[in-house]
């Protein structure tokens, strides 16, 4: 194979593209140690990692007169400097240094982009520093006078916003004493009010360090020392808060630094009595808008039951590269706000403690963009503009150029963490397109998911978690989903395809692992069977085993029917009809062979019903068209005849009651009809 000259470049540029990015990564993880001596030495380690020639390469850092450095500098070294400035002082600097003759004379030596990495670096030194300054003194809980004679000598920019917010405080609370205050400082002109129609005098500049001294002491007069405190705290925290939400605007900030910055303002804002609940809102909308959707609907209510420490946890499990754009999807973004709604209504529904989340990762949007662009597999963008034939010939290639494909090295370290935390658990692929599980495009069993045994060596987990997750991304360009998008208008829309990862709930059973029952729920109930059944009575479509087999109806094998608000009324009840319409199969992982199994549930309970946990839960025994209980006492697994009907856990359990209040709950708070899917696991009512 030859490749071109201009590969070669462009691969070069790539890789030492992917050396300066893994080298911030590394020294922003260096940045949150305590002790700023150990993090001014690993960064001199660690920064010549991006340079060209890193084995030759020393980086020494000088701060404050104090020098960091892994090794000596040679004399006569080529060098270049970037400056570590704090609060405008110059406090050190940071320089990169070759040895004489490690270049030739025709080479250059410094490249600007490797400058641009030192200046970076630079600037992260410098915020760092910032940050640990002041926090030093909010630590301590120093007076406010202390608070104000450091931003004096230190901030004016910010002493000038914390005197705005005071001026605005004691306006509410005596109009006088501010009027008082700017007429003595000739701030102040009061010889008209409401607008006018001729230019206002420029008012002179004010003497910062004179009005908050004057301020602050008048200010006593109306406020205690500590609510003083509290206000310039708050007020701080609240301007800190502003950079915060210029990094998440930022649509080159990494994931990781906005998490790290996030985290951080949450503890600082924790440690107040009092906080903006504006700035908070603001914040709060510009999170959402950045990692879940631009719906301003759905950011109405996302915001009513998602705080800012929320995000905390979120970020923490969101798989990206570095400077990612991407969302969570519309699948994700409805089940980590439903969460939350539940979490919220936990003291008035005390059943929702029995509610287990399963441990669950997020891969952004844009993730199969840069997957399409880094294997040089753009042009699959017009496949959905083919005619229907052709999409249908095309799709099985598709899947396999897709699943030959190689996610970036950030992307892989970070699903090698997800299998750290999951070994030998069962895990499911699923999608989560930015479209997906939208009011009018729901997307129901268009797009895949699929279940993993997550077993044996590491590299063969990461093998078949990769080949999953490619196999799902493949699924956005099937027949079927593209026509449907086609049907509602929605195939010009830029579909951008995010994935959840999660634990799979179940035990196991032989060899197989799934779920005792697992279903889907709506709120509304468009199949009405008996005329007592009201439409806000809800539906479950309820089978034995994943619930794979509660989204459609597969062959001639059908669901359990369920009117949580009337479950009693049953659709069948002759004795053949329900041996007719009842689930016959079920669909398991199985551990040995490593696969997905679809099973026969008769004989399935023949060979193992000893080992089937709350048994009585999901089956009745058929004997002489008598529909009985099961009794594990006195049940012939191999000769008696099994119909899953739940009549135990209908009659003798609270679950359908609890999934009819989360229902419930759902399309009270959100204000529209909900679908849900549910899993329990095997042994729990």
């Amino acid at each position: 194979m030859v490749i071109k000259m201009d590969e070669l470049f462009n691969l070069s540029t790539l890789n030492e593209r992917a050396k300066e990015l893994e080298c911030l990564y590394l020294i922003d993880e260096a940045l949150t140690r305590d002790c700023l001596d150990d993090i001014l030495m690993e960064i001199s380690e660690l920064a010549p990692r991006g340079f060209c020639k890193y084995e030759a390469c020393t980086v020494v850092v000088v701060l404050d007169g104090r020098e960091y450095a892994v090794r000596p500098v040679a004399k006569n070294s080529d060098e270049i400097r970037a400056d570590i400035i704090v609060d405008g002082k110059m406090r050190g600097y940071i320089m990169a240094a070759y040895p004489p003759g490690t270049f030739q004379e025709n080479e250059t030596v410094f490249l600007p982009q490797e400058k641009k990495l030192l200046n970076a670096i630079a600037s992260k030194i410098s915020n760092t520093l910032y940050i640990k300054y002041y926090q030093e003194y909010f630590d301590n809980r120093s007076s406010w006078r202390t608070i104000i004679e450091l931003l004096q000598d230190t901030d004016q920019n910010l002493l000038r916003h914390i005197c705005e917010k005071m001026i605005a405080m004691l306006v509410k609370t005596n109009h006088k004493l501010v009027e008082d205050i700017l007429i003595e400082l000739k701030w102040y002109s009061n010889d008209y009010q409401g607008e006018i129609n001729y230019p206002q005098e420029i008012l002179p500049d004010v003497e910062i360090i004179e009005l908050s001294n004057k301020l602050f002491s008048k200010a006593r007069s109306c406020f205690s020392d500590e609510q003083i405190y509290n206000f310039i705290s708050l007020w701080i925290y609240q301007e800190k808060t502003y950079e915060l939400i210029k990094v998440v605007n930022n649509k080159n900030s990494d994931v990781r630094v906005i998490a790290k910055a996030l985290c951080q303002y949450s503890k600082a804002i924790k440690s107040n009595k009092i906080r903006s609940k504006s700035t908070e809102r603001w914040l709060l909308v510009e999170l959402i808008r950045r990692f879940m959707t631009d719906n301003p609907r759905l950011i109405e209510y996302a915001s009513k039951y998602i705080t800012v420490e929320d995000f905390c946890q979120l970020l923490d499990r969101i798989i990206c590269s570095p400077n990612s754009t991407g969302k969570i999807g519309g699948k994700a973004t409805g089940f980590f706000i439903a969460n939350q709604i539940l979490k919220e209504h936990i003291d008035s529904q005390p059943a929702f403690k029995n509610i287990k989340i399963p441990k669950t990762w997020y891969i952004s949007s844009d993730e199969l963009d840069n997957l399409l662009y880094e294997n040089g597999l753009d042009e699959l963008h017009e496949h959905k503009y083919h005619d229907i034939l052709e999409i249908r010939i095309y799709y099985p290639k598709i899947i396999q150029t897709l699943k030959s494909a190689s996610f970036s090295s950030y992307v892989l370290s970070q699903l090698n963490q997800i299998l750290d935390e999951t070994e030998n658990k069962p895990l499911i692929i699923r999608s989560s397109s930015i479209l997906e599980d939208q009011i009018d495009s729901a997307f129901s069993g268009k797009y895949k998911s699929l279940f993993i045994t997550n077993s044996g060596p590491k590299d063969v987990r990461l093998k078949s978690l990769v080949e999953g997750i490619l196999e799902v991304y493949a699924s956005m360009y099937n027949p079927d989903s593209i026509q449907y998008r086609k049907e509602r208008n929605l195939l010009d829309c830029k579909e951008q395809m995010a994935i959840m990862v999660q634990e799979v709930v179940g035990c196991s059973v032989g060899p197989y692992y799934f779920p005792l029952f697992a279903g889907v729920a709506f709120s509304n109930n468009e199949l009405r069977w008996s005329p007592r059944i009201k439409r806000e009575d809800g539906l479950i479509r309820m089978v034995m085993g994943l619930g794979t087999r509660a989204v459609d109806r597969v062959g001639d094998d059908f669901p359990v029917l369920i009117s949580p608000g009337q479950p009693k009324l049953t659709v069948n009840h002759a004795p053949g009809e329900l041996r007719r319409y009842s689930p016959r199969m079920l669909d398991a992982i199985d551990l040995e062979s490593n696969r997905f199994r679809t099973i026969s549930i008769a004989e399935l309970i023949k060979e193992y019903g000893n080992q089937i946990p709350k048994l009585n839960h999901i089956v009745s025994i058929l004997k002489n068209d008598f529909l009985a209980e099961y009794n594990k006492f006195t049940a012939d697994h191999r000769k008696d005849e099994f119909i899953v009907t739940f009549e135990g856990l209908i009659n003798k359990t609270d679950i359908i009651s609890e999934i009819k209040a989360i229902m419930s709950l759902l399309k009270d708070k959100l204000g529209y009809p909900r679908r849900g899917s549910h899993r329990r696991r095997a042994g729990l009512a």
